[in-house]
């Protein structure tokens, strides 16, 4: 409220001096009222304005927060090369899911599992082993050469680890070398694991696997302006808690379609299987198998 303001446009005679410092006391009590009301009223407007710079100020912290986090998702529709003769074709639509949270600068958690549900009866939907890690961001050697590490840890949450393995646990690390330019990216990476069982054999009668060696290999290479073509080899050696070695290998390769930066289309194949033959010493590690490889087309997107 604006202050009511008193003009005497003539000198105020001796008799009407009660008078006349009556409404000056008046006019002043007024005046003191009405700043009054007006400092309260700047004091509540100083109010308001803070409770919604605080409010802001929350909407911007939840935004920020929210932007360490990284949601990614791929789903695949993937079946076998080989037909079996008494049976239709194998095939199962799978689920990929991943969750990264950004701790700072230098290092990021993050999670992964997989869905997979078969297309052939009984149409079962089984879940794979989870994994929560630790990515650590590595030693910048050159602009191209950068060293990369991450610690693992294995959750058996799969129905074949808990019930046939007995898998409590398992526990990693990973350790490794990339080189990238514009259009080419490769890296090289050394893990080690170490599982943990209740017991030594599974529930087959086979002995279970305590530690793993891994050798991977990735090469992407850029052909187009979003096309690109993307290779990933890897190779392990595992010991058994009855002392005995096993080997096994995956190839990975794909033809991929980036349709913005948050989605991509891929279209690959795949070779899982022992590296060695079953005399234990020919290689049968093969880039595609007429007999074991798989094919596969997906969507992944992240948000």
């Amino acid at each position: 409220m604006t202050p009511k303001m008193f003009k005497f446009n003539r000198l105020v005679k001796p008799a009407s001096l009660i008078f006349a410092s009556s409404v000056i006391f008046l006019t002043s009590q007024v005046h003191g009222q009405n700043s009054t009301s007006q400092s309260q009223l700047e004091i509540q407007k100083q109010s308001d304005n803070q409770a919604v710079q605080s409010s802001t100020q929350k909407i911007e912290n939840k935004e920020s927060l929210l932007s360490l986090f990284k949601l990614e998702f791929g789903l695949e529709h993937s079946q076998n090369v080989s037909v079996d003769e008494l049976s239709r074709r194998s095939s199962s639509l799978d689920l990929g899911f991943g969750l990264m949270f950004k701790v700072n600068d230098n290092s990021s958690l993050f999670y992964k599992s997989a869905l997979s549900r078969s297309n052939t009866p009984p149409n079962d939907t089984e879940m794979s082993d989870s994994i929560i890690g630790l990515s650590i961001k590595g030693y910048v050697i050159t602009e191209q050469f950068k060293t990369t590490h991450a610690l693992l840890s294995i959750i058996p949450t799969s129905e074949k680890s808990q019930k046939d393995n007995r898998l409590f646990a398992g526990v990693g690390m990973s350790n490794g070398l990339s080189y990238s330019t514009d259009f080419m990216k490769t890296s090289y990476s050394l893990s080690v694991a170490r599982n943990f069982h209740e017991y030594d054999f599974n529930a087959d009668g086979l002995a279970n696997i305590q530690y793993s060696l891994g050798h991977k290999v990735e090469l992407s290479i850029a052909f187009a302006e979003k096309w690109s073509f993307v290779n990933s080899g890897t190779y392990k050696t595992a010991w058994t808690y009855a002392n005995k070695q096993r080997f096994a290998f995956e190839y990975h390769s794909d033809l991929v379609f980036d349709v913005s930066d948050k989605m991509s289309l891929n279209l690959g194949t795949s070779n899982v299987g022992n590296a060695l033959k079953a005399n234990g010493q020919d290689s049968n590690i093969k880039v595609y198998d007429e007999n074991t490889s798989i094919l596969r087309a997906g969507l992944n997107f992240n948000i």
